[in-house]
């Protein structure tokens, strides 16, 4: 299950997949002097959990994990949606991958699609019902 997510095929990277469909805050992600990224404080609850409480999301900025810039250049070798059912969820306000850029990678990897409207990239808290329901559904296949 694929939640907000970015969905690379064999040979492509987080980068590659960016330089395809770009994100709308590709400017707020911003590297450390050590090799991370990190989501730019000043611009977290409008990139990345809008839907959210201002409590919420001062505790996710706040508490943040830095992910590492290899991420970018990094290639996938196995991907499972090319023999196992895929299900993707659209988060309709998303700003950190894009509404857009889910649909089109959730497409390209025939993926069972479940949108819900008006929410960020955090919408497995925004929303967390629908979020659950997919994981359910597609777990019983």
């Amino acid at each position: 299950v694929y939640v907000a997510a970015i969905v690379p095929d064999v040979g492509e990277g987080v980068g590659d997949l960016f330089e395809k469909w770009p994100s709308p805050t590709a400017d707020a992600f911003k590297p450390t002097s050590d090799g991370f990224l990190l989501f730019d404080p000043a611009k977290f609850r409008a990139g990345f959990a809008a839907d959210l409480s201002k409590a919420e999301t001062d505790f996710m900025t706040n508490s943040q994990v830095p992910v590492s810039a290899k991420i970018l250049g990094t290639k996938t070798q196995h991907v499972a949606w090319k023999t196992k059912p895929s299900y993707g969820i659209v988060a309709g306000l998303d700003m950190a991958v894009g509404a857009e850029a889910e649909r089109s990678m959730y497409k390209r990897a025939s993926a069972k699609v479940t949108e819900v409207p008006g929410a960020s990239h955090a919408v497995y808290i925004s929303h967390p019902r629908e979020v659950a329901d997919v994981i359910a559904e597609a777990a019983s296949k």
